[in-house]
């Protein structure tokens, strides 16, 4: 019956019979063998050009889902969206939408195709409406989603699709199809703060790779001084030359060499220092896929160094100049937007919230160094986290958190920006005493650091402490940060200033005073090489060791250190007025306690009035130690030393004595008999 039917439609029938009303009931029948007939012969009746975009967009949609869910239904859905195809020139918005919409994957996937195919432009479909389908909290207000639901036959097979989300958050994420306005910075940062990687992931991406610091100021700051985006896109690179390096994302390098004729630009295969442009593209990077620094990046990079101002870009940053959407901000924007992405990271009650993670990340990513560190990738011209923004009161609290990721990343930072502060010695005290370790040993390392090319953006100039700075050191709270202070000072003979030196002598730290001692001695003692003696070599890495040894052929004084400290005219006093003074010191009787007072302040410490009889025994200590590692001194200071064993203190007593042993057993050419015998004696 089905074949003599279709024969008689064939034979006895003709277009005004055969209507496409008729053919279109066939199209939504429940029988396959009409669909299979309307299939057939429908475009031999009515040919598509007549029937236009409506007719099989009605077909699509007029298709019930019922129980009949044969392949002869996807025949229909397949047949229909082939046939629209033809009209996408002249679609409308609404009809695109309802068929990505569709609860049919032919008929979605039919659309997706026609999207990344170039037939129709992603923002054909409008922006609002990819960002309400594709993030899932606000898929069901979606007013298409809301009005299709109303469709019995179908509505109810409305679903959210992931895989659909993703291909819509890619065409979202094209530059060359979505500015930043379009996309929204407010709904960017609503995903950003999600925890799904779907959501937070693309968000990210997006707003490290289009936005700018400025774009994060608020209302009142984020005022353009330009912007070059039009309706009538007419660019001119005014004969810029362009080199492109590593693969490209969005297009294929030929297609790009033509856009760059097109807007009056000139392409070249090789880098000079003439050159315009060096394209990175987002294929190749790190930051968005895969592969490192190429040998193109770095002869630019190199030419750089040397002056050229080859400008060095992102395949990202390319796209906006051909869509003429380079954008340019007051400095007041860009200092309010890097302020709110500062607050972001800072602020946030949960250090591992999505929105600190993302502001950490951005700024990071927008750090010259330390973004070309991490992918070998330099920052986007106009797009860095400007000098001024990164001072060191901006920075110090990160190194004061207890948030381990902040003061990791205050420690980055000072990797690269720490001789540029140059922070005062306060600063660097309180830092140094730091409850960290990290931070302590960082400042440490800043100070004693080499001057070497790998040193020069952490190491303070020792050029620039005054004497003041480093002996408010040895006046610190900390041991290390004392020994640190005496080290410098042992290190470059400049800060060792008699008077400046004097001071620390009350110091209340044993170790502080006989530092001071030695570096007293050793401006007056007799200078000779000793044993074991050896010239002090700095720390040189093997880049540039070959070059620096030529420097020194060529320049002979370079191969000898700065040399001993300039030895004064006169000693201060003799060896009479030594033991003279030491005399007074140990045989003496003290004016009486002090008044009472909160103590003498010095730095940070405060000095608080010793015993008398402590006193004695702390210079015994003392000059003991001295005279262990020194014999000349101690030919001075035995002899008062052996006076004072006589003392009735006991404790006294039992202190020069110590001392006394000591010293001979060092210099054994110094030992009498003289007090051992009236040791025994009195034994």
């Amino acid at each position: 019956g089905t074949e003599l039917a279709q024969k008689v439609l064939r034979e006895s029938f003709g277009v005004k019979d055969l209507t496409p009303e008729w053919f279109a009931e066939r199209f939504v029948s429940d029988s396959e063998n009409a669909v299979g007939f309307a299939i057939e012969r429908l475009l031999d009746t009515h040919p598509a050009k007549k029937l236009a975009a409506d007719y099989f967009y009605d077909l699509i949609v007029r298709r019930k889902f019922g129980r009949y869910q044969g392949s002869f239904v996807n025949r229909v859905f397949k047949f229909a969206t082939q046939q629209y195809s033809q009209f996408l020139e002249e679609a409308n918005t609404d009809q695109l939408q309802n068929l990505l919409l569709f609860p049919n994957s032919i008929v979605s996937n039919s659309v997706v195709q026609w999207v990344q195919s170039g037939q129709i432009a992603p923002a054909d479909l409008e922006p609002d409406f990819l960002k309400s389908i594709a993030y899932h909290p606000s898929w069901e207000q979606c007013p298409q989603v809301v009005e299709f639901k109303k469709i019995a036959h179908w509505g109810d097979k409305l679903a959210y699709d992931p895989g659909l989300a993703a291909s819509v958050f890619s065409w979202l994420g094209d530059i060359r199809q979505f500015t930043p306005d379009q996309i929204g910075f407010e709904w960017l940062i609503e995903l950003v703060g999600r925890s799904e990687p779907a959501y937070h992931d693309f968000a990210v991406e997006t707003m490290i790779k289009a936005f700018l610091p400025a774009d994060f100021a608020s209302e009142t700051d984020a005022v353009e001084e330009a912007e070059s985006a039009s309706d009538e896109i007419n660019i001119d690179f005014e004969g810029a030359t362009f080199v492109f390096t590593d693969k490209l994302s969005t297009m294929t390098r030929a297609e790009a060499k033509k856009k760059v004729d097109a807007a009056n630009g000139k392409n070249s295969g090789t880098v000079g220092k003439t050159l315009g442009y060096l394209v990175i593209g987002d294929e190749g990077s790190p930051m968005y896929g895969q592969g490192r620094k190429g040998s193109k990046q770095v002869k630019a990079e190199s030419l750089n160094e040397a002056g050229a101002g080859i400008r060095i870009i992102s395949e990202t940053a390319f796209l906006q100049m051909l869509s003429g959407t380079q954008r340019e901000f007051s400095g007041e924007a860009v200092e309010s937007g890097c302020e709110n992405l500062w607050k972001m990271m800072t602020e946030s009650p949960k250090e591992n919230s999505p929105l600190a993670r993302f502001a950490l990340k951005y700024i990071r990513h927008h750090h010259p160094e330390i973004c070309l560190e991490e992918t070998d990738r330099p920052v986007d011209p106009g797009s860095e986290i400007p000098d001024s923004f990164l001072t060191f009161d901006r920075v110090k609290p990160l190194l004061q958190s207890s948030r381990v990721s902040l003061r990791e990343f205050g420690l980055e930072l000072c990797r690269w920006e720490f001789a540029r502060w140059s922070p005062p010695i306060d600063e660097l005290i309180e830092l140094l005493e730091s409850p960290h370790a990290k931070v302590r040993q960082f400042v440490s390392n800043s100070l004693l650091a080499e001057d070497t090319p790998q040193n020069r953006r952490v190491r303070l100039d020792p050029e620039t402490f005054t004497t003041d700075a480093v002996y408010e050191l040895c006046q610190s709270r900390d041991q290390q940060v004392r020994s640190l202070g005496m080290e410098l000072i042992s290190r470059y003979p400049r800060l060792r200033e008699p008077n400046e030196l004097f001071k620390l002598t009350e110091s209340p730290d044993r170790a502080v005073r006989a530092f001071v001692i030695r570096a007293f001695w050793s401006l007056y003692r007799e200078r000779e090489t000793t044993t074991g003696w050896s010239p002090h070599i700095p720390v040189e890495s093997q880049v540039g060791k070959s070059k620096r040894a030529k420097d020194k052929r060529e320049n002979p004084e370079e191969r000898f250190g700065i040399g001993a400290p300039e030895r004064p005219e006169q000693k201060p006093a003799g060896v009479e007025e030594l033991q003279f003074l030491l005399r007074r010191m140990l045989f003496e009787v003290s004016p009486g306690p002090p008044p009472k007072t909160k103590g003498v302040s010095m730095g940070n410490l405060t000095l608080k009035p010793i015993p008398t009889r402590k006193g004695k025994m702390l210079l015994v200590e003392t000059v003991r130690d001295l005279a262990v590692e020194e014999e000349a001194f101690a030919v001075a200071v035995l002899p008062i030393l052996k006076e004072f064993m006589n003392s009735q203190g006991q404790s006294e007593h039992d202190s020069c004595l110590v001392a006394v042993a000591r010293v001979e057993a060092a210099h054994p050419q110094l030992k009498t008999l003289e007090w051992r015998d009236e040791e025994g004696a009195k034994s």
